[in-house]
Formats: C-alpha cells, sequence, structure tokens
C-alpha cells in the first residue's frame, strides 16, 4: 500500500498494488508528487523511503519501488558432546535494542525458524533446556540480512550424573545399604540417596557446581563415617567419588567339614587374649559362624574346646590378629569319623541341591537316622561301622521330582563312602487365552486343571497378558479347561 500526495500538500490518497504488483492512478494534476510505502507485502521489508516523481501532461510517469524480503532466523540446538539434534529447547528471540519478543522452541531436528523479523539484529536468549541439559542463558546477539536466512547454533551440556561408590578398605568390596547425603554448596537442600547391592548409588540430571557427600548411616558391622567429601560437578562430564568404610574391630571363626565344606553347627570355641583374660565361650551358629564385634584389637587365641560328634578336630588352636578397622576371619576344619556321604544334585546342570530328605537304614533294614542335604547338596553320616548301608530319599527339594530309588553303598574302615543322587526338575503348563478374531490377550478367564485321570490341580485365572503359568507339575498328561469368565 502506499500513500500519494503533491508536494507541500496535506491532502493524499492511499492505493494498494493488484496480483500484478502495480497500481494505476489516472487524471492526476500535472506537477510534483511525493508517493511512500506505508504497508509492504506479507513476508518483505516496508520501504519507507519518499520517493519525488514529476507528471507532465500527456505522459504516463512509472515509478519502481523495491522490496526486499524479510529475513530468516534458524536456531540450531546440538549436543555439545556429540553434535546431536535436541529437541524441547525454549529460545526467546527479540531485538538487541529493546521491543517485543517471541518465543520458539526446537522440533525433532533440533530446528527453530523464525520468520517475519524486521530488525537487523537480534538477541537469541535460552529460556528452557531439553530435558537433562543445563540452561545456557548467554545472550546470543546475531545480525539479519533482508532476503537471506541467518543460522546460529548454541551448544548443550548435558547435566552431570554423580556416583557415589561405598566400599570395604579392608577387601575393597562395594558396600549395600549405607545412607549419604548429598548437598549442593550454600544450599539447604539435601537429598538422600543408599547404596544398592554393588554398593553404589547413582544421582542423575544434577545441577553443575560443589556438592558435598557425607555418610549418614553405615552398614552394620561398620564404623560411621561422617567426613565430608566435597566434589565439583561440570557440565557434560559425569563425576565419580569412592568413599572407604572401616570395619569395626571384628573376629568371625567359621567351622567347615574338611570334605563337604559344609558349615558346622554346635561347635564350641573358647576366645581369649593371648597371656591375658578370656572373652568367653562361643557356639558356632547354623551358618557355622561365630561374629564378634567391636572386639579390642589384640593378638587372640582361639581354641575348639568341643566338636561335634563323630568329628575329629583337626587344629584344636590358633592366633588370630584383631586391628583397629578391620574384619580378621579364621577357619577351623573338623574331619568326619569314617563318613558316610550323600551328594544330591540338579541332573540337568550339576548343581547342589539343598534341602532333600534322606533315610539311612542298614542293610539289615536297622534305622540309622533322617539327614536333610545343607547349602553344599551334602550330608554327611558319622560314627558308623563299617558295612553296607542303605539311603532313600523321602523328600524332594522344592521344585524338583521325588527320586526314591534306594541306593545301597559300602563303608570300608577308614575310607569315606560317596553316594550321589541326582533329582530332575519339575515341569510346567503354561495357558494362553486369546480372542479367536483379534488374536488379543483375554485376562480374567477361569481354567481347571486336572490330571488325566480326574485329580485337581487347581483353579487359575489368567492374567492381563492371557497367561496362565501352572508350576512345579510331575511328568504325565493333563487337561485344562476353560469354566467361566470372570469379567
Amino acid at each position: 500500500m502506499f500513500r500519494v500526495a503533491e508536494r507541500g500538500s496535506a491532502e493524499y490518497v492511499e492505493v494498494t498494488t493488484g496480483a500484478d504488483g502495480t497500481v494505476l492512478l489516472e487524471n492526476m494534476e500535472e506537477t510534483w508528487y511525493q508517493v511512500t510505502e506505508i504497508r509492504s507485502p506479507s513476508g518483505y521489508l516496508l520501504d519507507s523511503t519518499v520517493h519525488d516523481i514529476e507528471l507532465i501532461a500527456g505522459e504516463t510517469a512509472k515509478l519502481v519501488a523495491n522490496n526486499s524480503k524479510t529475513p530468516t532466523l534458524v536456531i540450531e540446538k546440538i549436543d555439545g558432546k556429540t553434535g546431536l539434534a535436541l529437541s524441547g529447547a525454549v529460545f526467546r528471540v527479540a531485538p538487541r535494542d529493546g521491543g517485543e519478543y517471541t518465543e520458539v522452541i526446537t522440533g525433532t531436528d533440533g530446528a527453530a525458524v523464525v520468520n517475519g523479523l524486521t530488525d537487523e539484529w537480534y538477541t537469541v536468549t535460552e529460556v528452557r533446556s531439553p530435558t537433562g541439559y543445563v540452561l545456557d542463558e548467554t545472550p546470543q546477539t546475531v545480525q539479519l540480512v533482508p532476503g537471506k536466512t541467518t543460522t546460529i547454533t548454541i551448544n548443550n551440556n548435558k547435566k552431570p550424573s554423580l556416583t557415589i561408590k561405598k566400599i570395604d578398605e579392608q577387601t575393597g568390596e562395594g558396600i549395600p545399604g549405607v545412607v549419604l547425603r548429598v548437598t549442593k554448596s550454600g544450599a539447604m537442600e539435601y537429598q538422600d540417596v543408599t547404596t544398592g547391592a554393588d554398593g553404589t548409588a547413582v544421582i542423575k540430571d544434577m545441577e553443575p557446581g560443589w556438592v558435598t557427600v557425607v555418610e549418614q548411616k553405615a552398614k552394620d558391622g561398620y564404623i560411621l563415617d561422617q567426613t565430608p567429601h566435597h566434589i565439583q560437578l561440570n557440565p557434560g562430564e559425569d563425576a565419580q567419588i569412592i568413599i572407604k568404610n572401616k570395619h569395626k574391630p571384628s573376629l568371625k571363626i567359621i567351622k567347615l567339614d574338611s570334605v563337604t565344606k559344609q558349615p558346622l553347627q554346635y561347635v564350641t570355641f573358647e576366645i581369649a587374649y593371648k597371656n591375658s583374660k578370656t572373652i568367653g565361650e562361643f557356639t558356632t551358629d547354623e551358618n557355622g559362624e561365630i561374629y564378634l564385634e567391636n572386639v579390642d584389637p589384640g593378638l587372640l587365641v582361639i581354641t575348639e574346646t568341643k566338636a561335634r560328634d563323630g568329628y575329629i578336630i583337626a587344629d584344636k588352636e590358633k592366633e588370630a590378629l584383631v586391628e583397629w578397622g578391620k574384619l580378621t576371619t579364621v577357619e577351623f576344619l573338623n574331619t568326619p569319623k569314617n563318613p558316610l556321604l550323600i551328594k544330591k544334585i540338579d541332573a540337568k546342570t550339576g548343581e547342589p541341591l539343598p534341602g532333600a530328605v534322606f533315610t539311612v537304614t542298614k542293610a539289615n533294614g536297622e534305622y540309622v537316622g533322617e539327614y536333610v542335604t545343607g547349602r553344599n547338596g551334602f550330608i554327611t553320616v558319622t560314627g558308623l561301622e563299617p558295612g553296607f548301608f542303605v539311603a532313600k530319599e523321602i523328600k524332594s527339594p522344592d521344585g524338583y521330582i521325588l527320586n526314591d530309588v534306594p541306593k545301597t553303598v559300602e563303608l570300608k574302615l577308614d575310607q569315606p563312602a560317596e553316594v550321589t543322587f541326582e533329582n530332575k526338575p519339575l515341569n510346567g503348563i503354561q495357558i494362553h487365552k486369546i480372542d479367536a478374531q483379534t488374536r488379543e490377550p483375554l485376562e480374567g478367564v477361569k481354567f481347571v486343571v486336572r490330571e488325566k485321570g480326574g485329580r485337581t490341580i487347581g483353579e487359575y485365572i489368567t492374567n492381563a497378558n492371557g497367561l496362565i503359568d501352572v508350576p512345579d507339575l510331575k511328568p504325565g498328561w493333563y487337561q485344562s479347561a476353560a469354566t467361566r469368565y470372570c469379567k
């Protein structure tokens, strides 16, 4: 749109160019005129130049006014290390000398395009960073050229992660269950974290700066270390801090069968300082262990005073040095007298199976006893005279088929006898219920499962995936039937 006025006159007329970009004014007076653009076409910059033109009678005057396209600004957001495009960054674009601003957000390609800008200089400022990245609030100044596209690339660094690893000072192994408090320097807010099974705790998407880590709760058997540990977190860099814990001065005695390496319960030890006071008498627990915490450091004499029936004391006495901040472990072995060893293993993997129950009888049927396999899959029967014995499984470990075929073994004088039993894992049935047309799983359908002979195993209901798992079944034929749709 143009404003046309006689030179020096306050009167004017406004005209608009047509589809061909021209406008014709007819029956004009012979004089000088001034032509000024007051509104530019969409996507073009306004040309505010005042054009003077003289009209002469009998002639048609022609005025050409040029417009430049508005510039385009492209803002690219990328990862400072990988160069990958980042979506979700919000930028504020404003004229350098002030004025109204617009906010744009980067798309999946990491770019935001700004059209319709009219000024030459602009300031671009990030007001919201992509998730997991550090906000870069530094204003970026950019000059735009009419009719051209200007691209500005701005890097973002990832927020750092902090890995805290808590380890045993003596063994270097990770310590689980330690509670640590992480506080940003100068802040009142904090975050408490607990180390996992491997002794580590990880905090992601932290703000850069200095943080302080202080232990709040130690694992049982360890000394609480409340020393503040300071670490600096930098943008785009993950940090790790390793903090050691000292054991309370402790003593652990482990009592094992010398043949099977299974723990021996009910073995009594006397513990005393060498050439000094006696601490006391203690008996091993079901794990074959005695554990004493907060023992005063010094040289201890550990004496086995009573062995298990049917066992010979191999090492009656041992010395052990208890030191500050350390766990001292001492192992004692007992040798079984003329033992009958029953070994229980998985038929497929060969792994030892605890929890199997056996009876042992003499060849003439005389009852010897009932025994349960330990964590190493062994039973040790001691105190037997040489002869023939029969071992029979009467209860299998959970999830296994009973192997009740008895085995006869000969026990000779001063020679251990060993017999091995294998167990096969129980099988299972999986039922999958789906819609016949859509093939979608059906939840809430009740099934009854029976042995082929008619004995009912149980009733089951399909889950959200349309599945029922019936474990621990003996080999054989089974029947299943849907009885009710529960939903």
